[in-house]
């Protein structure tokens, strides 16, 4: 056990972390940025809210001092932007989505190995702001 705690300790250091709740922000933010991934991914572009995923109906559920600790709503605006109702970064982001489309149908046919195989790499740029 106690190598464990050297070895994480060693990963503060590293990262020059020097106390939990800095710590404990920044794992935070690591997983508010998670969810926003998944929000991107569960959600089609343009959607309205009412028909979002049911977790994001109810804003990512991540308190941050920047959104006076309530939680942060994405909502697609078209299909290329995420506006955030408090926004972490000091301008826009832009990124790319790398992801493939499987049909059910080639899954059907194919299986799922073959189907993901077969599938083409799509990308979508989307907006943050």
């Amino acid at each position: 056990m106690n190598e464990e705690i050297r070895r994480q300790q060693n990963v503060l250091n590293g990262l020059a972390i020097k106390d939990k709740q800095t710590l404990h922000y920044h794992l935070n933010m690591l997983r508010f940025c998670n969810n926003l991934s998944l929000y991107i991914c569960l959600n089609k572009p343009g959607v309205q809210k009412e028909n979002e995923h049911p977790f994001f109906r109810n804003g990512i559920p991540h308190s941050f001092p920047f959104a006076n600790h309530q939680p942060i709503y994405a909502q697609w605006i078209g299909l290329e932007t995420v506006s955030l109702s408090a926004f972490p970064l000091k301008k826009e982001l832009q990124v790319q989505l790398e992801f493939k489309k499987v049909k059910k149908q080639d899954i059907q046919l194919n299986g799922i190995l073959n189907a993901y195989t077969n599938a083409p790499l799509l990308k979508r740029s989307v907006l943050f702001m």
